[in-house]
Parts: structure tokens; sequence; C-alpha cells
């Protein structure tokens, strides 16, 4: 396997566990929002956050229980512009076995969370997994064309660098292979799958197998057998 597939798997658990941090979420605010009370409270404050390439602003808010306790606690939820100005009169929830345990009543402070987790888990887990699944599909494709295809023997003529595509700052390689087909007398240039390693070492031929589909060339498979398994 080579070391850059490695980032299919990362992506697919990755993805798998912001799902599972947003179902925890979900379950956890559905939880909060069945034993709440609601008080009235007033943003007192807001507090500001600091990272490289943003600012954003969390309120602070005080609110007085049903019992007349007064207490206060920092939103979770921050954003840039704030979401609260100071003075501003909001509705709270709270437990009444823990006041320190409240929220703003609002989508934002109650399911954002939730939802950026999901959003996230989505796309990490749709990448990874749409990853995974196309290699499937390749290697059936290939595993079809060897079984079916025309065998043909092509010229080695170098390889090149596919800047097309980079991992980590780093771009696979390509051998390319050309054919003559000897009834069309068309010239046909193939290229092998991304290699994340240099075979110009490796490579001690002058012909290299590819099968195609005969009736659409541009479905191929080049033969790549003859280098070395790579050892991570």
């Amino acid at each position: 396997m080579e070391s850059n597939s490695k980032i299919k798997y990362i992506f697919a658990i990755v993805g798998a566990l912001f799902i599972f941090g947003s179902i925890y979420s979900a379950f956890s605010t559905y939880k909060f929002l069945n034993s709440a009370d609601i008080g009235f409270g007033e943003v007192i404050d807001l507090v500001e956050s600091r990272s490289d390439d943003s600012t954003t602003y969390a309120p602070v808010v005080s609110f007085q229980t049903y019992n007349g306790h007064v207490y206060q606690f920092q939103s979770r939820v921050s954003s840039n512009p704030p979401a609260y100005s100071i003075g501003e009169r909001v509705d709270v929830l709270y437990l009444e076995s823990d006041p320190q345990d409240a929220r703003i009543n609002s989508f934002s402070s109650l399911w954002a969370v939730s939802l950026i987790f999901g959003v996230l888990g989505f796309i990490f887990f749709s990448v990874g997994t749409g990853i995974l699944f196309f290699g499937l599909l390749k290697k059936q494709s290939n595993a079809k064309l060897i079984a079916t295809g025309e065998k043909i023997i092509t010229e080695y003529k170098g390889i090149e660098i596919n800047e097309r595509l980079s991992v980590n700052g780093r771009n696979p390689y390509n051998i390319i292979t050309e054919w003559l087909d000897p009834e069309s007398s068309k010239l046909h240039i193939f290229k092998s799958e991304n290699l994340w390693f240099d075979p110009a070492g490796h490579i001690n031929v002058d012909y290299i197998t590819v099968y195609i589909n005969k009736l659409k060339p541009t479905k191929y498979f080049v033969d790549i057998s003859f280098l070395p398994e790579v050892v991570e």
C-alpha cells in the first residue's frame, strides 16, 4: 500500500468521529432541554477569543432563577460579529440541579456544535469513503481488463511527474508507454497509475504490457507488477 493511501482511512475515521460527536452532542442537548427550566437574563460582557486568523466574541450572561438566585455563565458559542450586544435581554435555559449549566435559548447556542460536527463529519467521511469506493471500482475495472481485455506490448518512453495532484507537498509519478495500432496506424500513449516513489531506478525493461478495451482504447491498465512492492 502506498503511504499516501492512508489518507482515505484517516479521512473516514475522522469523519466517523465527527459524526459520533455530532450525535452525542445532539443527544446531550435533547436531554438538557427535557430537564431545563427557563429564566431571563442579560448580556453583561463579551469575551474575546483570538486565533491565528480570526477573533470571535462569546457573550457572558447574568440570569436569575425562579427562586431568586443570580448566576453567570459564558456561552459555549462565539462569533464575529458578536451575536449579542451588552445589555441585551435573552431567554436562558438552565438545570435546577446545576444552574451553572445554562445556555442561551437560541438555535445557535443549543445546536451549533452538533450542526458543525455533523457537517464536518459528513464531508470527511464522504471524502474518505469516496476514495475507498473509487479505489475498489478501479481494482475491479483493472481485473476485468486483465481477464477480458486485449493484451498489447507497448514501448517504455519514460517517467513524468503528475503535477495536477499534490499530497503533503509531494507529486506522484506516472510511467509513460506508447503503442502504434497496426490496424489504424494510430499512436496510443498510456500512463500508469500514480506512484508515490520514483520508479526510475527500478525499470530495466524496454517494453511494458498494457491491457486495453479494444472497443474503447481509452480504458486500459498498465501492468507495473514488475516494480518492487513498497513496504511501509
